[in-house]
């Protein structure tokens, strides 16, 4: 089915069983080298890609398609295997809306992306311990902490909305009011440290806030 769609341009798999075959699919016309991208190939032409709990894809296969969505505008892996291996493959510069909730990414990982996608709006990573994770291998990228992740937020156009747990503070959101002043809707989950004061800040902060949870 994935094959006869040649315009496909979103894909909402969550909850299902896409699986190696289906990434093959999308994958399936671009050449081995990775020197030629076929106009046939349908990865290149996604913007959306929404695949929570989809679990049964290896990580080899992950990268193959992550790294060929350029054009990609909404990337949703919540609640899966995906590894920062994966996600810094990921090379468009058009992200808007990225859900990486309930995954083992860390902040060196996020903070490549975020740096690279100005536009990015939506923000979802409640549950993603590894955000407090200082170090990685030294091949991948030079050490990064948590708070380069809001230094490269900050840099940004500005969000709409932000999901947020392990390692969030009140010295977060300081740091990130660059980021937040048009801010609609925030969640803070588990691992998150925000006391009066940050709740007195908040609508300082987010004039413009309309959900809290």
């Amino acid at each position: 089915v994935i094959q006869r769609c040649k315009n496909l341009s979103s894909l909402v798999v969550c909850y299902t069983s896409f699986s190696e075959n289906s990434v093959l699919a999308l994958c399936a016309s671009i050449s081995m080298t990775n020197e030629h991208v076929d106009t046939n190939s349908l990865a290149p032409n996604l913007q959306i890609l929404h695949m929570s709990k989809c679990e049964g894809i290896s990580e080899s296969s992950l990268i193959n398609l992550i790294s060929r969505t350029q054009k990609m505008k909404s990337l949703c892996l919540r609640d899966t295997k995906v590894s920062d291996s994966v996600l810094c493959e990921f090379s468009g510069s058009s992200l808007e809306v990225l859900d990486i909730s309930n995954t083992t990414i860390s902040s060196m990982a996020l903070a490549r992306v975020i740096s690279k996608n100005r536009n990015l709006k939506s923000l979802k990573a409640k549950g993603c311990k590894n955000l407090l994770q200082s170090q990685i291998d030294d091949d991948l990228s030079p050490l990064l902490s948590c708070q380069e992740v809001l230094n490269c937020l900050s840099k940004g156009n500005g969000l709409d909305e932000l999901e947020i747990g392990w390692g969030f503070s009140y010295f977060s959101l300081e740091s990130l009011r660059p980021a937040v002043s048009c801010l609609r809707a925030i969640s803070v989950g588990l691992g998150a440290s925000l006391g009066e004061d940050a709740l007195n800040l908040l609508p300082l902060a987010c004039p413009l806030l309309e959900s809290i949870v």
